[in-house]
This record gives structure tokens, C-alpha cells and sequence, in this order.
């Protein structure tokens, strides 16, 4: 799969098709009010998936007023069984100056849920170093535009989209089973929990060394799924009215990036 890259800063919302046929979602970007609810940033900029075939995808910003003459079609929702190709991103997190690990994932299945099976979870990576940068005039433009026809799906030809690659299966059932755990199946402790929405990364040896072997660690948390909260500093009680208890997970993955990456500033001990 390819992905067409851009100034990483405005990549919110971010969802690829994995067989798409055109445009697939957009989003926009929001952020927390004073009292706690969401409302659109201004300045935020809008996207739009492209697929133009089975294995290629492109992302693009349009400003605000490119949108407003461009209303987004629908959103498609992973768990519909009519079109269930969709997979959001939860992270992106660099790993040097043109590659990036990203958490894709499907929604609306795990622990606590209807649907205990995931059809997908992995933390893959992609890389920007020979993409098209599509900021600027020529292609975020009003009137302009990064495909060959308005409804093509098609890409220009000018346009080189970025390398995308499988990488962690968060799903693998056999890696799962070493310690216990499980997608699908019983709903219990060990199920795994549906939003995963964290990517860290640590050197495996604490140092600068150039053995370049990592860890990489995401998270879910239980998403306030409790029988047993506590809000207002202890004074009130809080239970799920779904009646489960869900634990928040860890998964913790061993990997080599290559060698003498640097993904941030280490100390010498």
C-alpha cells in the first residue's frame, strides 16, 4: 500500500482504505472547549482519502475555503457489513526524519463490546522520503486539485505517493496465546480491549549504543469501563451501566529499526 505524504502537522483524523475505489472520508480537526466538550478549530485544516486502486492511497489537505465548495462524502464506518474497509489511525509517531510508525485499527470490537473479533489492528510504518509534497499552490489551491478528473480517483502522474508497509499485528493470535491473551472469543480478562490509541518508544538498552534494537509500547486504557469509579476527588460513585469491569492493557513489541536511528535525543547512560 502507498500513501501520499504532507507536513505531518496537519494529519488529524487521518483513515486509509486498504481496497479503496475514490474518495473514502475526511475529518476535521477539533479540540476540548473550557467546559470539556469539542468544538472546530479555526484554523484547522480539512483531508481527504483517494484510493486509486487495491493497494494505493493518497492524502491531501484542502484549505477552508476549497472545502466549503467541496461538501465530503460519507463517512465509511468499519463496522458496517456493506463496505467494512476502513481502518482509522490512532497515532503517528516518527521514527527519523522521513519514516513514521502509525496505529490503524478498526472500531467497535473487543472487550466490553458486541463484536469481541478485530478484523484489524497493527502498528505499521510508512515513509516519506520520496513522496510529493502536496502543500503549497499547485495542489491546495482553490481550482486546484491532485487528481486526473474531479470523480477519477485518479492520481496526476506528477505526483509520487509514499511507501506504506505492514509491520506489528497487534491481532497475531499465535504471538497472543504466548501470553495468555486473545481477539475474539469469551469476553473476559484476557480479551483484548478495543481502542488502542497510544505508540511510544524506548532503546532497549538505555543508551546510545548501535545494537538499534527498541521497544515499542501501546496502550488502551479501560475508557472509564468500571464498576468500581470514583469522580469529584472520591466523594461520588461511578458504575458502567454495561455491567463489565475492563482493565487497562499494554502491549510491549521488540523491533530493530535501521541502523543508528535516532528517533530522539538519548543520554550517554
Amino acid at each position: 500500500m502507498a500513501l501520499a505524504a504532507l507536513d505531518m502537522g496537519l494529519w488529524v483524523g487521518l483513515r486509509f482504505v486498504r481496497d479503496g475505489d475514490g474518495m473514502r472520508d475526511w475529518g476535521r480537526e477539533k479540540r476540548r472547549d473550557g467546559t470539556g466538550g469539542r468544538k472546530k478549530r479555526g484554523s484547522g485544516q480539512w483531508f481527504a482519502a483517494c484510493g486509486t486502486n487495491s493497494h494505493t492511497l493518497s492524502l491531501y489537505t484542502l484549505n477552508e475555503a476549497t472545502a466549503k465548495n467541496h461538501p465530503p462524502p460519507p463517512p465509511i464506518q468499519p463496522t458496517k457489513k456493506t463496505n467494512p474497509r476502513t481502518a482509522g489511525q490512532s497515532e503517528i509517531l516518527a521514527v527519523g526524519s522521513d519514516q513514521f510508525l502509525i496505529l490503524s485499527r478498526d472500531s467497535d470490537f473487543g472487550h466490553g463490546l458486541d463484536g469481541s473479533l478485530s478484523n484489524y489492528r497493527q502498528i505499521d510504518v510508512f515513509d516519506i522520503s520520496d513522496a510529493t509534497s502536496l502543500n503549497g499552490r499547485t495542489y491546495d489551491s482553490r481550482g486546484s486539485s491532485i487528481t486526473t478528473a474531479p470523480d477519477s480517483g485518479i492520481l496526476k502522474s506528477d505526483i509520487k505517493p509514499a511507501l506504506y508497509c505492514p509491520f506489528l499485528d497487534i491481532n497475531d493470535a499465535a504471538q497472543l496465546a504466548k501470553f495468555g491473551l486473545h481477539n475474539g472469543g469469551a469476553q473476559d480478562a484476557a480479551l483484548l480491549n478495543e481502542k488502542w490509541e497510544s505508540l511510544a518508544i524506548v532503546p532497549v538498552d538505555g543508551k546510545i549504543g548501535d545494537d538499534d534494537w527498541w521497544f515499542v509500547i501501546t496502550i488502551s486504557d479501560n475508557d472509564f469501563i468500571t464498576q468500581n469509579g470514583t469522580f469529584n476527588f472520591g466523594k461520588n460513585t461511578f458504575k458502567d451501566a454495561s455491567g463489565y469491569d475492563l482493565d487497562s492493557q499494554a502491549l510491549v513489541y521488540k523491533i530493530k529499526l535501521p541502523e543508528h536511528s535516532r528517533p530522539f535525543v538519548r543520554g550517554q547512560d
